[in-house]
């Protein structure tokens, strides 16, 4: 340690830290000339003013919630807060425990395609499973999964932050793989798929490969909902 520059060290503590600086996509409003919360950003503008808000690459302050959630859950006793100011706190910090098991699985849990490519249902009637990646495309569509996620629409992101985190008591997976289509959210647990959809799903030719997307995932026992990105905005 003693033979580190200062600089050395200052980098190796901030890896450890709780708070430490790092880099990251904000919502930025030059005309307040501060980052806002997703929950101050209202159609692209700030709730208050409404000057417009741009997503930015910047260098932020962060916690380490999880690495220190014991040490700031511990803190909130020694501290002379209200209990509702507590209890605020605590589900902010959000520590949860969870294990690791491992199953033995007999068999394969996916149907094969059968050799013309046609077929996706090859199993017994008490073995009803849908599979989550066609292995033929998965590494394309593992890529396009990853860069809709970092990109997602305003709509997709309104979304998003409503949905995420079990607020609605169900694991939610946005831009998941099912088959040969990338879906915008799915809670597999209840078999639930959503998906928001831009003005071009008006067209006469997208309507008929919606429809068809729609009865194919209906085959695994899933339900569709669908949505407008102005549905989203306006009445989340």
């Amino acid at each position: 340690w003693n033979t580190f520059s200062e600089k050395e060290k200052a980098e190796i503590l901030m890896r450890r830290r709780l708070a430490y600086c790092g880099y990251g996509e904000v919502n930025w409003c030059e005309a307040l000339g501060t980052v806002l919360a997703n929950d101050e950003v209202v159609n692209g503008v700030s709730e208050r003013g409404g000057h417009p808000v741009v997503k930015k690459t910047l260098r932020q302050w962060y916690l380490r919630i999880t690495e220190y959630a014991d040490r700031l859950l511990d803190g909130l006793e020694t501290v002379d807060f209200s209990d509702a100011m507590k209890e605020m706190q605590s589900n902010w910090i959000g520590k949860s425990s969870g294990a690791e098991i491992d199953f033995a699985v007999k068999g394969s849990a996916s149907p094969q395609p059968s050799p013309g490519g046609e077929g996706v249902e090859q199993h017994s009637e008490n073995e009803k499973f849908f599979k989550t990646a066609d292995t033929s495309i998965w590494q394309t569509l593992k890529k396009y999964g990853r860069e809709n996620r970092k990109n997602p629409t305003e709509a997709e992101d309104i979304l998003w932050q409503r949905l995420r985190n079990n607020q609605l008591g169900a694991k939610v997976r946005r831009q998941h793989t099912i088959q040969g289509y990338i879906v915008d959210f799915a809670f597999l647990e209840v078999k639930l798929v959503i998906e928001v959809d831009g003005e071009y799903h008006n067209e006469a030719e997208q309507k008929i490969y919606d429809e068809a997307r729609t009865k194919f995932l209906n085959r695994f026992g899933l339900h569709l909902l669908r949505f407008t990105n102005e549905q989203v905005i306006k009445n989340t």
